[in-house]
């Protein structure tokens, strides 16, 4: 039983994080967006990256690479669900790469609100991802999965995290990205 509790634990830290992440993503975009002058190419790049590493945060959570999986074995009633979610990332990953483009016009002197259009669809695809992973997964994950499914994704989270920890020499956890975002100090005391 403890171990179905970590799972979800686990899950809803990672769905907690990855939406906060993406809210002050969002801010950070809106606040340059207003501004009057224009961005310059390392800002851009900047945006770039800091949306390639959510993206990569996105597709390492647990629920993506360990609950999915052990869901669309269990039953085929979340074929349609899983195959929506999918599509959400697809459309963020072509945002992705369409934003990629207009990086390269933009250091060229180009017009920079269809950089800034492609990542705000690139966000607004993964908020829609991530609260339909919310509102419907956790419906199904929750009516789905035996003892034996909580038991075993449990067993791999917790393993996984152990690994995690013990390659970090059991250091703190590194920098999240939202700090970064956020203006936060990264030194540590």
């Amino acid at each position: 039983m403890l171990t179905a509790t970590y799972s979800l634990l686990a899950i809803r830290f990672e769905q907690k994080n990855a939406c906060t992440i993406l809210a002050r993503l969002r801010r950070y975009l809106h606040s340059m967006q207003r501004e009057k002058s224009c961005a310059d190419q390392p800002m851009l790049v900047s945006i770039f990256s800091q949306l390639q590493q959510f993206d990569q945060y996105l597709h390492a959570r647990k629920i993506e690479r360990h609950v999915i999986p052990v869901l669309c074995c269990a039953t085929d009633e979340a074929d349609l669900l899983v195959e929506e979610l999918e599509m959400l990332s697809l459309s963020a990953w072509r945002s992705l790469s369409t934003l990629q483009h207009y990086l390269h016009r933009c250091a060229c002197g180009g017009d920079q609100r269809p950089f800034f259009s492609a990542a705000e669809h690139y966000c607004e695809s993964m908020a829609q991802r991530l609260e339909k992973e919310d509102e419907s997964l956790m419906y199904f994950v929750g009516e789905v999965l035996t003892r034996e499914n909580w038991f075993a994704l449990g067993a791999r989270f917790l393993t996984e995290d152990g690994e995690k920890y013990t390659s970090r020499g059991g250091l703190a956890p590194p920098v999240q990205l939202t700090a970064v975002i956020s203006g936060e100090s990264t030194a540590t005391n």
